[in-house]
């Protein structure tokens, strides 16, 4: 267009370019401001993340307290850690954990703990029952020295008058 020499050329040449460089210009505006927005939102969900950790970490210290020790807390987690392998937390869900999470296999963990006192208890209970079962039967008075009666057919014992073919 600016070859031809014409001027009405040039000035729609310089129009379209001045239109180009405008919408250039506002694209790259509305990228920056996306950007800016992206960038707010992250921040804002940061902050919320750390707010939530916080108040899960405050929860955990307030409901186990074995949690704010942290020897006693590594103790507590691989015993959280067994106990979410037999009810069937793979690794990763165990590492993703909430506070609600450990609360429930702690106290998961303290029915197993209990259920394990009482089946003790139920077995020492037993004991003496079960060596009363392997004594033999103390001999009635009145008994001694009859001798075994022979077997009788109860048939016969019941019906002594029936006839037999």
């Amino acid at each position: 267009m600016l070859q031809t020499g014409q001027e009405q050329d040039r000035a729609l040449y310089y129009q379209m370019d001045a239109e180009y460089r405008s919408q250039i210009a506002q694209r790259d505006q509305a990228q920056r401001e996306a950007d800016a927005a992206r960038l707010q939102a992250e921040t804002i969900e940061k902050q919320h993340s750390q707010a939530h950790i916080a108040q899960e970490l405050a929860l955990l210290n307030e409901r186990i307290p074995e949690w704010s020790d942290p020897s006693r807390r590594s103790k507590l987690l691989e015993e959280l850690q067994s106990i979410g392998t037999e009810l069937g937390y793979s690794s990763e869900l165990m590492g993703q954990a909430s506070a609600a999470d450990l609360l429930a296999l702690k106290t998961a963990s303290e029915w197993r703990r209990k259920a394990a006192k009482y089946d003790q208890l139920n077995k020492a209970k037993m004991q003496p029952v079960r060596a009363a079962k392997s004594i033999p039967p103390a001999a009635r008075s009145g008994a001694a020295g009859q001798g075994a009666s022979p077997s009788r057919d109860v048939a016969s014992t019941l019906y002594p008058n029936d006839v037999r073919r």
